[in-house]
C-alpha cells in the first residue's frame, strides 16, 4: 500500500527514524539487529 505524499513528508521527518530496502537481500537481519539493539526484552526471548 502506497502512503500520501505528506505521510511520508512527516516520516522523514523523524529524526529517529530507520529506513529499510524492502527490495534489499538483507532486509530481515536488518529489522531483527535493529528491534536487538533497542529493546532488551528481544534478546531474551527463547
Amino acid at each position: 500500500r502506497q502512503m500520501a505524499k505528506r505521510q511520508l513528508t512527516w516520516l522523514r521527518s523523524q529524526n529517529d527514524s530507520e529506513w529499510f530496502d524492502s527490495d534489499d537481500g538483507l532486509l530481515q537481519s536488518q529489522v531483527i539487529s535493529l528491534l536487538a539493539r533497542n529493546i532488551p526484552e528481544f534478546n531474551n526471548n527463547p
